[in-house]
Parts: structure tokens; sequence; C-alpha cells
């Protein structure tokens, strides 16, 4: 770019010199043979031949000036596409980042993009101005062609205003909110810090002052999001405390607004709203946050005033609305837009079963913050419980496109009551649980397995085994299957009998542990495939060696070392909720 444009003033310099020749030799002749093309003029022969070479060179030099001027401008519009989409690709990867994707260059695309603005800016003001300076250049030359000056002129009044609207283009998107707010607001309740960044600020005239400009922000519906121009007003729908930051430069030399200690007080109720024939229920209803700036005065520009949007949340009055309000913004952050102005509704997106599973992937480490992540199989498991099994010829569901009703709203299969979202999200919450989490890490919770895979690996077991899986049937919750051996009734042979815990949810081990269970029950000795019940209850007592027992004194409850467990299992009916729904029936035996 740089090169192209000192190609353009080199020329300009040329051309400069050859119109002062000119007009310098049409000067000397009487003011009634100044058009070269006066063939009625009484001219020297050998003068007019000279005049018709200069001006035949001169035109020249402007035409392959004003291409070159028109080739800079070109290279400029497409560079500035370039930086846009940048922009907007380095948003959607923010976007991602908040279900769990990984955004390690952050920082460094951001300063990339950064500098590629103010060399932007500083290159469009000075091809402006230096087609500015030749439209001036030719109306002052004397004798030229008429409609060759004309279409110049036309073609670098044309660049100009090319230029202008690529100025105005980056303007308006100079506000990038670096850091969003959290994805679901709860009302009365702080908000996570904030960030903007003024792109290309020192470029724009900004300058360093003790009093700097202030941005504020204010919560609007989405609706009135995508409605947003430069001209008009959009009234907020709630009331937020310490909603106004200033201008800083932070350690990177960079202009930045923070926001750190914004609260939403309030916001007014909604009626339900209808888009494009689908009616959205009170929960589907997304809020953005509006930043905007005091009027500031731009180099070049003149006063102007900035704003930005945030990424579209969900507010609530209290973390109990979690669950349905994080589906909306899941479904939204993984194949949502980040600009309000597209046509296209997110919940009425469809994508493939690959799609949705990559992204329940992330969002599963970014709720709980484990270290092992989902693998194929939980994804098909995930898959099978909404799908039933996977096609011949397709394993992989490649095919099947699934929309945010299918997975958020409709029943996960028909013989449960609950979405997969819910399902899911609930084995989300149990996971975060410090005990269950640290299981999950260490891979003893094989967890998305089905009844009758527990009951078949267990059974094939060298020894009597047991395993931690996730209920089918009961959100949220983990049931123990496993198998033990017994003598026949005759005595004769060792019979090996299968059993399934109840499901035992958080509210259930937060009154008996999962490794308090473990202790207490007898019956319990290999975790499958192979490991000693006893090397995981030292785990934990290295841990916290007397937690056990304090836990279970605070409890009221006394601890169950002191005597043996044994599980009978009996035959239960085929249904997709075969864990029990009592504790199952066995008998307590002294040591």
């Amino acid at each position: 770019m740089e090169q192209l444009f000192e190609e353009c003033v080199s020329l300009r310099n040329e051309y400069n010199h050859m119109l002062a020749y000119y007009n310098e030799r049409n000067e000397l002749l009487p003011h009634e043979s100044h058009h070269v093309y006066d063939y009625f003029a009484p001219l020297d022969p050998l003068m007019e031949v000279e005049r018709s070479i200069i001006c035949d060179n001169l035109l020249a030099k402007e035409t392959e000036l004003v291409q070159k001027v028109i080739e800079c401008t070109d290279l400029l519009l497409q560079s500035g596409h370039d930086v846009r989409s940048r922009l907007k690709y380095w948003k959607v990867k923010q976007k991602w980042a908040q279900i769990g994707y990984t955004f390690s260059d952050k920082d460094t695309e951001l300063a990339a993009i950064d500098s590629e603005f103010g060399t932007l800016f500083d290159c469009i003001s000075k091809l402006q101005e230096l087609a500015n300076e030749l439209v001036i250049m030719l109306a002052q030359s004397m004798g030229m062609p008429e409609n060759a000056q004309s279409s110049s002129i036309a073609q670098l009044n044309k660049v100009y205003s090319q230029l202008n609207l690529l100025y105005r283009a980056l303007l308006h998107q100079v506000l990038v909110v670096t850091i969003q707010p959290e994805p679901v607001l709860i009302t009365k309740r702080y908000m996570d810090a904030m960030e903007i960044h003024f792109l290309a600020a020192e470029k724009l005239g900004m300058k360093r002052e003790t009093n700097m400009p202030s941005v504020h922000f204010k919560i609007i519906t989405e609706e009135l999001a995508k409605q947003l121009t430069d001209g008009n007003t959009i009234e907020e729908v709630g009331e937020i405390e310490n909603a106004e930051g200033k201008f800083a430069v932070n350690a990177k030399q960079q202009m930045t607004v923070e926001f750190s200690k914004s609260k939403l007080i309030n916001v007014k109720p909604r009626t339900n709203c209808n888009l494009k024939g689908n009616q959205k229920t009170k929960k589907q209803q997304k809020y953005v946050l509006f930043f905007y700036s005091d009027p500031l005065n731009l180099k070049n520009f003149g006063q102007v005033n900035l704003w930005a949007l945030s990424l579209p949340v969900m507010v609530g009055v209290n973390v109990s609305q979690y669950c349905e309000l994080c589906a909306t913004v899941f479904w939204q952050r993984a194949f949502g837009c980040v600009d309000c102005h597209e046509e296209v509704e997110d919940t009425l997106l469809k994508v493939t079963w690959p799609q949705l599973a990559e992204a329940i992937k992330c969002q599963f480490q970014s709720f709980t913050g484990a270290t092992r992540s989902l693998t194929q199989l939980d994804t098909d498991y995930i898959a099978e419980k909404m799908f039933g099994p996977a096609p011949i010829n397709d394993p992989l569901r490649q095919g099947m496109s699934i929309d945010y009703a299918r997975f958020v709203e409709e029943k996960m299969n028909c013989r449960v009551q609950f979405s997969c979202w819910d399902w899911f999200y609930s084995i989300t919450q149990l996971i975060k649980e410090k005990e269950i989490l640290e299981f999950w890490n260490e891979g003893w919770l094989i967890g998305f397995i089905s009844y009758d895979d527990a009951t078949q690996r267990t059974m094939m077991a060298r020894s009597p085994t047991f395993l931690l899986r996730f209920s089918e049937g009961t959100m949220g919750a983990i049931s123990i299957a496993g198998v033990f051996d017994t003598d026949t009734a005759d005595r004769q042979r060792v019979e090996r009998l299968p059993f399934h815990l109840s499901p035992m949810g958080i509210s259930d081990l937060k009154k008996m542990s999962l490794v308090e269970t473990l202790r207490a029950n007898q019956d319990l000795h290999y975790l499958y495939p192979e490991v000693t019940k006893t090397a995981i209850l030292d785990h934990f007592a290295q841990k916290s060696p007397i937690e056990v027992t304090q836990k279970c004194t605070n409890l009221g409850h006394k601890p169950y070392t002191k005597q043996r467990i044994h599980t009978f299992a009996r035959p239960e009916p085929d249904t997709s909720c075969r864990e029990s729904t009592t504790p199952t029936s066995g008998r307590p035996v002294p040591n």
C-alpha cells in the first residue's frame, strides 16, 4: 500500500512539472490562440507541433496518474473489506469462546487489526488529499481538452466519494467490545467486568488528555438493536447502576474503557413478540447492551458519536432460571451471528449433529471446568438418547439436521419428560460439584453409558465390578451399576447378579457423598475395569483424611464402616428409567 501511494505521489510531481511547463508555454501565446485545437488560429507550424506533443504527453501522464490513484483506491477498498472481515471473524471467535471454544490469540489478533485500521485511516486521508489536490490542478490547467479534464475530474470525485464511504464504514467499527458481558445477567447483582477498545485511536486524533471523553451503556431489546442507525435514539428498557466509564490508555498503550462496578437493577416487563411467524416465549427474548460515546472530534471527520453493541444476553431474576436462559445463549453463541442486523433468527437455524456435538463438547468444559473433555463415544451416546441407533449409511449422523426446538424444547425421547438440553445441563451442574468433578477428571466416572451396556460390561468383568453412570430417567443424577457374586440356593456354584442403585442427585450427595456411599457399601470392590475401591478411598483420604467423618457427624449420621451391606438385585422391566427410584433392596449385616 505504501509503495503504491508513493508511486501516486511521484506521478503527481511529474504531472505537476509538466503542467507548469505547459501553462508557461501557453502564457507566451496570444490570448486568442490559447486553445491547442483552435485550428483557425494563426500558429507557427513548428510551435503547433511542439504544443501538440506537450499536450499529448500531459494527457498521457494525467491518464496514468488517475489510473494509479484508482488502482490505489481499489487496493484500499479491498484492504478495508479484508480487515473488516477479520474483525468480524475475531468477533465470531470471541462469541464461540463464551461457550468454551479456545481463543488463545485474542489479544494478538486484535492488536494486528488495530494496526491495520490505523494504516487504513492514514492512507485514506493521504489519498483523499491527493485526489482533491489533483482536481484543483486539473481545473487550473489552460488549453487542455475539456472532455479529457471532465472525465478525469469525475473519476477523481468518484474516488473521493468511495474513500469517504470506506472511512465511515471503518469509523463505525472502531469501538469493539473486547470483554463481553456475561451471557446471563441477574437483576440486583453486580455484572462481570466489561471492556471497550478504541481501534486506531491515535491515528484518528484521540489525544491523551487529562479530561478524557466518557462511554456510557444501556440495556435495550434485541429487536430495537436491529433497528439501530446513526440518526435514531434508542430507549433503554432497564435501569443500570454505574453505567459510565472514561477512556484511558492501558499498559499496552491502547485506548480502552473499563466497566467494573456496574449493576443491573431491573428490566421492564416484556410481552411476547412475534418475529417472522415464530412466537417467542419470554425466556427466549434477548437483550443487548448499547455502548455509546460522548461526542468526539476526530481527525479529518469532525464531531461524531461512536457506538457498539454487545452480544445478545439473557436476563433473569435468580439462578433457578439459568437452565432455560442458558439454552438460548448456548444456541446463539454456537450458531448465531455477531451482527444484530442479520435477517435470520437464531432459533430458526438448522445445524448438523456433528456441528452440535462439537458445540456440546466445548460447552461441557466451559460449564464444568473439567480437564477431561467429552469423547466421540459420549456424544454418540447423547445422540442415541435423542434419535435412537445411528443409521448404517450415516454412522456420524452428518446428514441429520437439528433445530433449536428439537434440542431445547422437545422431549429427548418418548420415554422421558425432559429435553436433551435439560438433561445435559443437569449433568454439567452435577459434575461441577467438587467431589464429582474429581471422579470425572480421574476417569472414574464413565457417565455416558446406558443401563444395558453397564450391566453387560460389569457382568463380563473378571472380578465383581461396579461403574458410575448418569441416570437416563432422572436428571442430574448418578447411578451405581455393578454385580456381586453369591452362592446359589443349593450352594453348588457361585452365581453373579447385577444391581443398579437408586440414582443420586446433588441433594442426595450433600447428605451422603459418593465417597461415603462407596465406603459404606461392602459389595463394591472394583471400579470398572479394574480399579480397586481402596485406591479411590485412599485418594480422597489423602486430600482430606477427616472430612468424611466430620461430614457424617455434622449431618447427624453415623459412619457406615461398621456394617456390611449386601445388595440383592431383582429383574426389572424394560423401561427407560430402569434405575430404581428407591434404594435397591438389601440387608445390612453387621461385621
